[in-house]
C-alpha cells in the first residue's frame, strides 16, 4: 500500500470493506501487537511499525475428524 490510511474509517475505504470487519480485525491484529495506533485527533490512526511482518500458521485436522478439507479436495 502507499501511504498509511488517516485513520480507521479512510483503511475500511481503501479496503472496500465493512467498517465493523476491519475494526475487529485491527484490534485483533494490535493484540498481537502487529498493528499499533496513533492519536490523530479524534481518529485513530492504524499503522504496522515493522519493514517486515512474517506470520506462520499450522492448521491440523481435529482428533477423530476423517473429513476432507477443502483444500485438499
Amino acid at each position: 500500500m502507499e501511504e498509511p490510511a488517516e485513520s480507521i474509517r479512510a483503511l475500511t475505504d481503501r479496503l472496500d470493506r465493512d467498517v465493523r470487519q476491519v475494526h475487529d480485525d485491527l484490534q485483533i491484529l494490535s493484540e498481537y501487537r502487529i498493528v499499533h495506533f496513533r492519536e490523530a485527533g479524534s481518529a485513530k490512526q492504524p499503522h504496522v511499525p515493522y519493514d517486515t511482518v512474517k506470520i506462520e500458521v499450522e492448521l491440523t485436522k481435529s482428533v477423530g475428524d476423517t473429513s476432507e478439507s477443502p483444500a485438499s479436495a
